[in-house]
C-alpha cells in the first residue's frame, strides 16, 4: 500500500511539473509570436514611409553629392536606417518558430549585456519539431548564455543551428566570469542566491533531448562556455551518430 500510494503521489508531483513547464514555455511562445508580429509590422510601416518619401530623401541627398558634401550625404544616408525607430531583425529564415523565438530572446540579450551576436541559422520554411520543444531548448540555452555572458568582462555569445537530413544540430558558444560550480555528479549549479527554481533549466533540456534521441555535449576552456546539441528527426532515431 506504501509503495502503491509513494508511486501514486511522484505520478502526480511528475504530471503537476510537466503542466506547469507547458504552461510556461506556451506563454513565452506567445510572447514571441508578438515580438515577431511587431518586427514585422514595423517592417512594413517602415518600407511604406520610406517610399512614399524617397522622392525627397534622394533630392537631398543629389543636392549634398552636387555641392560635394560627401559627409553630409553619407550622415544622412546612415540616419535613414534609424529614422523610423526599426527594431532589430536577427534572423530572417522563413521558419516562424525559429524566427519568433531567435528575434524575441536575441534582442533581449542584446538590451541586457550590449553583446552583438555571432549567427548562423540555417534551416527549412517548415516546422522541424515540435514548437514547445525547441522553446525549451533554445529558450533555457539562451537565458543561461545571457546570464553568463552578463557576468563576464568581455562579451561574447556565437549561436549557429542547422538541419540536416532529419537532424538538428544547435551549438551555443559564450563567455563567462569563468568560475563554475558542479555538484559531486558534475551537474552545474545555479550561482544564484536563491536557488528554487533556479539551475533545472539544463535538465529539462535533457528531458526533451531524451524525446528526440538526442545528445548534448558542455565544455568549457579560456572563459568560453559551449554547448553542443544534436536532435533526431523520427527518420534518424536509431541510426549511430556521434556529436563532433
Amino acid at each position: 500500500i506504501v509503495n502503491i500510494s509513494t508511486y501514486h503521489i511522484y505520478h502526480k508531483i511528475a504530471e503537476s511539473h510537466k503542466r506547469d513547464m507547458q504552461r510556461a514555455a506556451l506563454l513565452q511562445e506567445n510572447q514571441m509570436y508578438a515580438r515577431q508580429l511587431e518586427l514585422l509590422q514595423q517592417s512594413q510601416q517602415y518600407v511604406r514611409v520610406l517610399r512614399h518619401d524617397m522622392k525627397n530623401h534622394m533630392l537631398l541627398l543629389n543636392t549634398y553629392l552636387e555641392k560635394g558634401e560627401y559627409g553630409k550625404a553619407r550622415e544622412y544616408a546612415g540616419s535613414l536606417a534609424k529614422s523610423h525607430g526599426m527594431a532589430q531583425e536577427y534572423v530572417r529564415t522563413g521558419n516562424m518558430e525559429v524566427d519568433s523565438l531567435l528575434n524575441y530572446k536575441l534582442e533581449l540579450i542584446c538590451r541586457r549585456t550590449g553583446c552583438i551576436p555571432r549567427l548562423s541559422v540555417k534551416v527549412p520554411r517548415e516546422p522541424i519539431m515540435a514548437e514547445v520543444d525547441l522553446n525549451v531548448i533554445l529558450g533555457n540555452l539562451l537565458d543561461n548564455a545571457a546570464e553568463a555572458v552578463e557576468m563576464a568582462d568581455e562579451k561574447y555569445l556565437e549561436l549557429q543551428m542547422r538541419y540536416d537530413r532529419n537532424v538538428l544540430y544547435i551549438s551555443i558558444y559564450n563567455s563567462y566570469d569563468g568560475k563554475v560550480e558542479a555538484d559531486r555528479k558534475g551537474r552545474l549549479l545555479t550561482r544564484k542566491a536563491r536557488k528554487e527554481g533556479h539551475g533545472i533549466g539544463l535538465e529539462s533540456v535533457k528531458l526533451v533531448l531524451g524525446k528526440y534521441g538526442g545528445k548534448m555535449k558542455l565544455s568549457h576552456e579560456n572563459c568560453i562556455f559551449k554547448v553542443d546539441l544534436m536532435l533526431f528527426g523520427k527518420a534518424a532515431v536509431g541510426e549511430e551518430k556521434e556529436l563532433l
